[in-house]
């Protein structure tokens, strides 16, 4: 030993890497093949030895050596570890100006670790974690764990929260250059640390990670989102992180309604990345989990205390630039290459994610992307769920897209008009809103009406009376005509077009089907706003106000309904007295019908006449008791309920018909009926009570009635405030 040990130190020192590969091999033997008294006794020569081949320049000596420290720790236990880690530790911890020093000191580190990191990592890890902590720490703790990979993952609940908070510390300060390196470092250390965890340890990461996800420290809610996107970034290769996707997009989501502008961009990005590097089919199989974890967010955010409640609510995390960027990969392979129903649940969640932006943000390129695929497969062979989810999203589209649609008006066009025919009713439903929607942007109606009058008359396309029956595409395309006319009909051009719409309506208002009949007064109604006043007071002559010996009773139910849509569509009505009155005259007749499908629309177009009367209150004393007749509590109970929405029309079109003592009774009927009634008669008697006391702006409606009622109306009427009405938010006609 005396004469083997200093040669093979001064062998080390040759200059050729061979020769000093060789020194180690030799020197890992002698270490082997002695006893640990005769290494103890030359232990401060041999360590040195070691130590320095840890350190050298050539992985091949570098690999040997580490052999030689196995050897040495077998044989002398933990004094190898003592005597030569820190060595290296000082060596790395030098403040000096000896970058290769440090970087030597580093390279025998990892030699080490590479053997034996479960005994030496549990002494490295809180000495390179100490606060704060030193570029040279986080460069060295990023070295090891490229050679730790199987046992740094035990250490992640303590690397990761230091280095975390050390990253959201830096937001605090006005970093000097020695700072921005140490950030960079340390960064760069997280890098390396998660890239370099072994599969077996993914899952502990990702818990730490998202543990720190909902910190009640902003810096520290952003960092944790920054960490998320730097793990997908460092793992894309390997992709062993898929059995975490559901727990990252848990808490990515989750923040989407955070409060901090700086989180909201953190998430965005972290989010994008996911969406970016992991395959668009494996990400579109946790849809449904994204649809309802949005809205558990959406519902907490309207309920709690200081929410809006039912109305309006954009998601934060969505009303930023391009915060719909990530989400749109995902929905779009859904969309065009889904099964039905990822088919369905894409087009559903996409829309829901409309609904949840602001116009602002959905203009321009985004649009674009999120409408071309839908309008593609719409027309593919999709079941009628599917159809309805696709054209409800087009028509959320339609509302916040705005002028950068423009282009697409014709394919909007075709796709609604062609789903008029579907055999589906909800289909058939969204697509007469929709072309609602569609209209503020369209500019060649004249076409678009007279395929749909000519369709309402029956000489629609043959294959489509084959798919869902005459009668039903006849009253869908005179609802959806209806819905044109309404929303666009100021756009025709040609002198005819209108007048078509009419005569249309006008035929199809005699039809055996009820369903047509109502559609066909629909028509009428929104044809007479567009036309002259004379034209209107030709139709209530013609129809209405009619000698005609045929008294079926689907001609009076087509009068009836003619007249309550002629007047609820033109409040302001200049008719002449002499045809008003007749035509109250008529309805009240109607009224009394012995058929309950006349009186129900007749009791719906009194209350559209009493609402446009000039003198309501004439008019009031003429048609009360008739009224009043018609709410009696043992009346047919679609009578009634036409007979609630026709006050309610009333009221709507006129708020101050029944707020006096000349309207009492008509107030305590429906009062009784709000109270007595079946559910359904009741709730159509809440909403005319709820218009007619005002109750949306304060009790003085309440107090109005109370002073004019009997006692135990007005306990009643209290009572029924207290209890449902005050509950109320709105009403739907």
């Amino acid at each position: 030993m005396p004469e083997i040990i200093p040669v093979l130190r001064d062998t080390l020192l040759s200059d050729d890497d061979q020769t000093r590969r060789g020194t180690c091999v030799g020197l890992s033997e002698v270490i082997a093949c002695s006893s640990k008294e005769q290494i103890e006794k030359y232990l401060t020569i041999i360590v040195r030895a070691v130590q320095n081949a840890l350190c050298d320049d050539d992985e091949g000596v570098r690999q040997m050596a580490a052999s030689c420290f196995e050897n040495l720790y077998n044989t002398v236990g933990t004094k190898a570890f003592d005597e030569v880690v820190p060595n290296l530790l000082a060596a790395m911890e030098s403040t000096s100006d000896d970058e290769e020093a440090r970087s030597r000191a580093i390279v025998g580190l990892t030699g080490i670790l590479s053997i034996r990191s479960r005994e030496l990592l549990p002494y490295l890890i809180p000495r390179l974690l100490e606060k704060p902590i030193t570029k040279n720490h986080a460069d060295a703790l990023a070295s090891i764990a490229q050679v730790t990979s199987t046992s740094i993952q035990y250490f992640l609940s303590t690397i990761i929260p230091s280095l975390l908070t050390e990253l959201a510390h830096f937001e605090n300060l006005d970093s000097c250059e020695e700072e921005k390196e140490r950030e960079v470092s340390i960064r760069d250390c997280m890098r390396s640390v998660y890239g370099s965890v072994d599969e077996s340890g993914v899952n502990r990461l990702v818990s730490v990670i998202v543990d720190k996800c909902n910190s009640e420290d902003e810096n520290i809610r952003v960092e944790s989102c920054w960490m998320i996107q730097v793990l997908i970034t460092e793992r894309k290769e390997m992709m062993d992180f898929n059995d975490e996707i559901t727990l990252l997009l848990r808490e990515l989501l989750n923040r989407l309604n955070d409060e901090s502008p700086r989180v909201l961009k953190a998430v965005n990005a972290s989010f994008g990345v996911l969406s970016k590097n992991v395959p668009a089919e494996e990400l579109v199989q946790h849809i449904d989990f994204i649809r309802n974890l949005i809205a558990m967010i959406v519902s907490d955010a309207r309920r709690r205390k200081g929410g809006v409640g039912d109305g309006e609510f954009l998601l934060p995390g969505l009303n930023m630039p391009k915060g719909l960027d990530p989400f749109l990969p995902i929905f779009q392979r859904g969309i065009l290459y889904g099964d039905s129903k990822i088919r369905e649940a894409s087009a559903s969640g996409l829309g829901e994610l409309i609904a949840l932006t602001a116009k602002k943000y959905l203009a321009g390129p985004s649009i674009i992307k999120m409408t071309g695929p839908l309008l593609r497969i719409v027309g593919d062979r999709n079941s009628s769920a599917v159809k309805v989810a696709i054209i409800n999203t087009l028509g959320l589209i339609l509302t916040k897209g705005g002028p950068a649609l423009r282009a697409f008006v014709p394919q909007f066009q075709t796709t609604f008009v062609k789903a008029l025919s579907d055999p589906s009713r909800q289909v058939r439903v969204q697509a007469i809103d929709a072309l609602g929607y569609l209209m503020p942007l369209s500019t060649r109606l004249d076409p678009l009406i007279k395929e749909l009058v000519s369709t309402s008359l029956g000489n629609g396309n043959i294959s489509s009376v084959e798919c869902a029956g005459a009668v039903t595409i006849q009253t869908s395309a005179l609802e959806a005509l209806a819905v044109v006319l309404k929303h666009g009909g100021k756009k025709a051009k040609l002198p005819d077009s209108i007048p078509s719409a009419l005569e249309a309506g006008k035929e199809m208002l005699k039809h055996e089907d009820e369903g047509i009949r109502e559609a066909a007064a629909k028509v009428i109604g929104a044809s007479c706003v567009l036309l002259d006043v004379s034209e209107t007071i030709d139709t209530l002559q013609e129809i209405v106000n009619s000698t005609c010996t045929d008294d079926s009773s689907e001609v009076k139910h087509g009068r009836s309904l003619c007249c309550f849509h002629i007047f609820v569509s033109r409040v302001k009505i200049e008719i002449p007295d002499e045809i008003f009155d007749n035509t109250v005259q008529t309805i009240l007749t109607l009224m009394t019908d012995e058929e309950a499908l006349v009186r129900e629309a007749a009791c719906q177009a009194i209350g559209a006449l009493l609402g446009s009367a000039t003198d309501y209150k004439s008019c009031l004393d003429n048609v009360k008791q008739t009224i009043i007749e018609c709410m009696d509590p043992k009346e047919n109970m679609e009578v009634l309920k036409g007979m609630a929405k026709g006050l309610t029309v009333a009221v709507r079109m006129n708020g101050t018909i029944f707020q006096g003592e000349d309207s009492l009774q008509i107030m305590d009927a429906a009062l009784k009926n709000a109270m007595q009634g079946t559910q359904r008669v009741q709730l159509a008697f809440n909403d005319f009570i709820w218009l007619s006391l005002d109750v949306e702006n304060g009790e003085n409606g309440l107090s109005r009635y109370a002073e004019l009622a009997m006692f135990d109306n007005a306990k009643s009427m209290k009572s029924l405030y207290s209890k449902v009405l005050v509950r109320m938010k709105s009403i739907d006609l």
